[in-house]
């Protein structure tokens, strides 16, 4: 099997198609900027109690997949942290979806609460799951490939609930099938 990646986007912005209420911005610099090094600045959204962030959608990854390969799996990676330094409930993933030719598709792979104290890397997806729907090379070479995410607060009493993204990558997972139909 073979992959490309993991790749850092090259857009990024907040997407209030979900119907949330708290926008993701930059602690410095650009959204694309601030999610694609790790330990400079981060995408932050701050919801109130229960409410929920709008989605953070990111897209053009700059793949280049083979045309004649076979799509085997999808991994995002997200450092991730529910802020420091605020005092309230947890937060979770409310969504996490990939976008297909700028359409959210394919299965939800949400995946419980952010971690505290630290950034902390979380895996979803993996080297042989297509999240639920078919791809083909075009699809994950296109400019408006990539994924979207909303963070959910918990505790209707809380107060506000920081959550924080400092660094986003994909990579994807392929491989050929030859004309005597052997797999490599």
């Amino acid at each position: 099997m073979f992959s490309q990646g993991p790749r850092t986007p090259g857009s990024a912005s907040s997407d209030n198609s979900n119907g949330g209420t708290a926008p993701w911005i930059p602690s410095g610099g650009t959204l694309v900027s601030a999610i694609s090094v790790s330990g400079g600045s981060s995408a932050i959204a701050e919801v109130e109690g229960d409410e929920s962030s709008t989605y953070l959608k990111v897209q053009n990854f700059s793949f280049s997949i083979p045309n004649n390969a076979i799509i085997r799996g999808i991994v995002l990676s997200l450092r991730k942290l529910k802020g420091d330094g605020v005092p309230s409930g947890p937060v979770i993933d409310q969504d996490v979806f990939l976008v297909k030719n700028n359409v959210i598709v394919g299965s939800d792979r949400s995946a419980g609460t952010w971690p505290t104290g630290s950034f902390s890397t979380q895996n979803y997806g993996g080297s042989f799951d297509l999240w639920g729907t078919t791809w083909t090379p075009a699809d994950i070479n296109a400019s408006n490939f990539g994924f979207v995410i909303a963070a959910q607060g918990t505790d209707p009493s809380s107060g506000l609930n920081q959550a924080a993204i400092d660094l986003v990558e994909l990579t994807v997972f392929y491989d050929f099938v030859s004309d005597l139909g052997h797999v490599f």
